[in-house]
C-alpha cells in the first residue's frame, strides 16, 4: 500500500496548491494549511521543506480541536525537518490552544471535535509538561466512554456513537483516538483510546459491504458531498488502515467542489492506526446477507423534544411515532 500512501500525499498536495495563497501563506483555513505543510515535509525537495517551515513559522490556530491535534503530530513526525522557529511557533500554538480545548465537552451530536480536543489535552499537555491538562483530557475521555457504553433509557441502551457510520465524521474520531493511542504517555488514556479505536473499527467494518464497495445502512450527519458514494475521508482512511484496495472515485471531490476531502488525505498518510484482526475479518469475510440493529443518542433524540410539566424532555423516534 506504499503506492496508496503516496497517492494520499500527492492528491492532497495537488488540491492544496489550487487553493494556497503565497501572500498570506494560507490554504483555505489554518487546518488545511497545516495539512498542506505535511505534503511539503514529505517531499525530498529543499524548496518544499523551506516553504513548509515558512508556513509553520507563520501559522496561527485557535480552534482547540483539529488544528492543534494536527500540529502535535507534525511536531512529532517531522521534528528533524522543522526549523527552530517553526518548532517554537507550533509549541506556542499548542500552548495557547490548551485552554480552548479544556472548554470542549461531548454532547449527543458532535463526537469528532471533543475527541480532537481530548487528544490535544492529553498529548499536548504531556508535550508541554502540564499534567493538569493531561489529567483533564483523560477524565473527559473516560467520561465519554462511560456515557456511550453505560447510558440506559427505559426502552433502549446506547450502542453506537452519535456520529455513526458517517462518511464525514466517524473517521475523524478514528484519527484522534489513534493519535492518543499512538502518542500518549499516560497509560490509562493510551489503553482506553486504543480500546475505543479498535471497537470503532469493528463497527465500521460491520457497515462495510464488500460486494458493492460501500458503507451500508443508515448513517448520521455528513456532508452531502461525502454521501454521494465512492469517495470520502472514511473511504480513504479505511483503505489505508486496512491495507486493502477498494473502489475510490478519486474524481468526485473536484467534480463536486469539496477540496478538503482531498487535502485531508495528507493527515491520514502520517497516522498509525490500530486495526484489530476482528475488524478485518468482519469487513471482508463476514457471511452475507448481514444485518444488525443498534441504538444511539444523537441529534434526533433531542429534536424529538417535548414539554412535560414545563420541562423539556427528549425522546427516541418510536416514542414520538408509535411503531417506530
Amino acid at each position: 500500500m506504499q503506492n496508496f500512501r503516496q497517492w494520499l500525499l500527492d492528491s492532497a498536495r495537488a488540491e492544496a496548491e489550487r487553493h494556497f495563497d503565497p501572500a498570506s501563506l494560507i490554504c483555505l483555513i489554518p487546518r488545511e494549511t497545516a495539512w498542506y505543510a505535511i505534503t511539503l515535509l514529505e517531499s525530498a525537495q529543499a524548496e518544499d521543506l523551506a516553504l513548509a517551515n515558512r508556513i509553520l513559522e507563520n501559522l496561527s490556530v485557535n480552534d482547540g480541536t483539529h488544528s492543534p491535534a494536527t500540529l502535535f503530530v507534525i511536531y512529532h513526525r517531522f521534528s528533524a525537518l522543522l526549523s527552530n522557529q517553526a518548532k517554537e511557533q507550533i509549541l506556542k500554538n499548542l500552548r495557547q490552544n490548551l485552554p480552548i480545548s479544556a472548554t470542549v465537552r461531548y454532547s449527543d451530536g458532535n463526537v469528532n471535535h471533543p475527541l480532537a480536543a481530548y487528544a490535544h489535552l492529553i498529548c499536548g499537555g504531556e508535550l508541554l509538561g502540564n499534567p493538569t491538562y493531561t489529567l483533564l483530557g483523560r477524565r473527559l475521555l473516560q467520561e465519554f466512554h462511560r456515557t456511550i457504553s453505560n447510558r440506559r433509557h427505559k426502552k433502549h441502551q446506547q450502542a453506537e456513537m452519535a456520529e455513526y457510520n458517517s462518511p464525514t465524521y466517524t473517521v475523524l474520531t478514528l484519527w484522534f483516538l489513534a493519535i492518543i493511542a499512538e502518542f500518549a504517555q499516560d497509560v490509562e488514556a493510551r489503553q482506553l483510546a486504543q480500546f475505543l479505536e479498535e471497537r470503532l473499527w469493528i463497527n465500521v467494518a460491520m457497515h462495510w459491504h464488500e460486494p458493492t464497495q460501500q458503507f451500508a445502512g443508515p448513517f448520521s450527519r455528513a456532508y452531502a458531498e461525502d454521501s454521494v458514494g465512492g469517495f470520502s475521508a472514511l473511504h480513504c482512511t479505511f483503505a489505508y488502515a486496512m491495507q486493502k484496495n477498494i473502489f475510490i472515485a478519486a474524481e468526485l471531490p473536484r467534480r463536486i467542489e469539496h477540496p478538503s476531502a482531498l487535502i485531508e488525505n495528507a493527515f491520514v498518510a502520517i497516522l498509525n492506526f490500530h486495526v484489530p484482526a476482528e475488524a478485518k475479518a468482519m469487513a471482508f469475510d463476514k457471511p452475507l446477507p448481514y444485518s444488525f440493529r443498534m441504538t444511539t443518542y444523537c441529534e434526533q433524540y433531542h429534536e424529538n423534544g417535548r414539554l412535560e410539566n414545563d420541562r423539556q424532555v427528549a425522546a427516541f423516534d418510536d416514542e414520538v411515532y408509535p411503531g417506530g
